[in-house]
């Protein structure tokens, strides 16, 4: 087995998160992708997965970003940052401005919850097969965060950190 690419790591969290949350009936996710750069959620469609690789950089001790510059041929590691984003619809108010029904919120947020526990462990464990098949030399989850609700969605987004072997050759 060989080592994943970031695009093929990045292809990886979206089919893992994907088989981790429910998609199904009213849960339907419309949109499933990678994307460059910032992940926009204004057109969620009442749910939408995204993949973004957010950035890249150099590891004296994976995942901590530092460099040591006596080093003699650079980091012994190159650490790519991803971000995982589930966007789902949300209760919104009435035409005539009145809030939603507490159950329907609650609902929501029940929904929320349970979207980043299953977002989070079905991620843990993809990675940990990728590690135990030798594909994928070092990785790390991060934070999960809540952003939102704006418009008609609510957004739970993963951090996860992979990391390379610097080759030393050019």
């Amino acid at each position: 087995m060989s080592i994943l690419s970031q695009w093929d790591v990045a292809t990886l969290l979206r089919d893992c998160a994907l088989n981790a949350v429910d998609h199904t009936g009213p849960l339907t996710i419309s949109r499933v992708c990678v994307v460059p750069g910032e992940i926009s959620w204004d057109d969620c469609q009442c749910g939408q997965l995204a993949v973004a690789e957010q950035r890249r950089y150099p590891s004296m001790d994976f995942p901590l970003e530092e460099v040591n510059h006596e080093a003699e041929c650079g980091a012994p590691w190159l650490v790519s940052a991803y971000l995982i984003s589930l966007a789902r619809c949300v209760p919104v108010p009435s035409v005539n401005g009145s809030p939603p029904d507490c159950t329907a919120l609650e609902a929501s947020a029940q929904q929320l919850a349970t979207d980043m526990l299953k977002l989070r462990k079905g991620v843990q464990c993809c990675l940990d097969a990728a590690y135990n098949s030798h594909t994928v030399e070092a990785w790390e989850l991060g934070a999960s965060e809540v952003n939102g609700p704006q418009g008609q969605c609510v957004e739970t987004t993963l951090t996860v950190l992979v990391g390379w072997t610097n080759d030393c050759g050019c």
